[in-house]
């Protein structure tokens, strides 16, 4: 549930807004005034709802969309050691 709270300082009050995001991580964010903080939780809570892109293709299986992913793991810079700890582990964890 997300909150939105005052702090009294000793120059200025701040507005705190504590939410979650979409993967459930707390985040906390700070206004000035609690309009702006209000505005803050309510445009953090639309992101929150949006769904991501769909996908292309939806009847992949798993075992397809892992020899993608494989794909793509070895194409993106990682060191031998890296690598063959990932395919390791994916293939540990697949069929």
């Amino acid at each position: 549930m997300a909150s939105i709270r005052r702090r009294k300082r000793a120059k200025q009050d701040v507005w705190h807004v504590d939410y979650r995001d979409a993967t459930g991580v707390r985040r906390r964010l700070t206004a000035v005034t609690k309009a702006e903080a209000e505005d803050l939780l309510a445009e953090k809570i639309r992101e929150r709802q949006i769904p991501g892109p769909p996908s292309s293709d939806r009847d992949i299986t798993v075992a397809e969309y892992r020899q993608r992913w494989l794909v793509i793991v070895a194409s993106g810079g990682f060191t031998s050691s890296q690598l063959s700890g990932i395919v390791g582990f994916v293939s540990c964890t697949g069929e």
